[in-house]
């Protein structure tokens, strides 16, 4: 199983019972998107995807659409887990006759793990995450512990003593 939606009750007539059902996007003409020089073929990655879920609450690909139009975002940056999200999000701004994401720069970038592989964000919650920053902040754990954990990831010398004015001279391994 992949993931997709196989399309289960799209050829049943079933009656539409408001809130008892997500809606979703039906994928039609030209479904792959580029992103960031890459093709992302939304009918094989996502399928139809969700804009409404059943339980009556916009879906994260609406939602991120209207937000970044709202406010004039043209840089969006996100984990390379979230690039078929992005396509998507193309793909629906685009059928919505809203043109703002195309114009908006897009950066995926590697994920960061922790030593056990899993992935650090702020929604990392499960599994033993020595480094997740909540827990360390829940603990009362000293700044200048926590940058010096975090330090491995930032590519900082092993001498780092967790200054901020240390952190402030590093220059980032990326330009815009």
């Amino acid at each position: 199983m992949n993931g997709l939606y196989p399309g289960t009750c799209e050829s049943k007539r079933i009656e539409f019972k408001k809130n008892l059902c997500s809606k979703r996007v039906k994928l039609i003409g030209e479904t792959t998107i580029e992103v960031e020089q890459s093709k992302i073929d939304l009918a094989g990655q996502m399928g139809n995807f969700v804009v409404w879920r059943k339980d009556g609450v916009p879906s994260y690909q609406l939602t991120s659409v209207l937000d970044d139009l709202d406010m004039g975002v043209n840089l969006i940056v996100r984990g390379q887990d979230l690039i078929e999200s992005s396509a998507a999000q193309i793909y629906l701004a685009r059928i919505l006759g809203m043109q703002h994401l195309d114009k908006a720069k897009f950066i995926h970038h590697p994920l960061v793990k922790d030593k056990t592989g899993q992935k650090i964000s702020k929604g990392t919650m499960t599994g033993v995450n020595e480094l997740h920053l909540k827990r360390m902040r829940e603990k009362c754990i000293d700044p200048a512990h926590i940058l010096r954990e975090y330090s491995d990831f930032f590519g900082l010398e092993k001498g780092f003593d967790g200054k901020l004015s240390e952190l402030l001279r590093i220059k980032p391994p990326f330009s815009l």
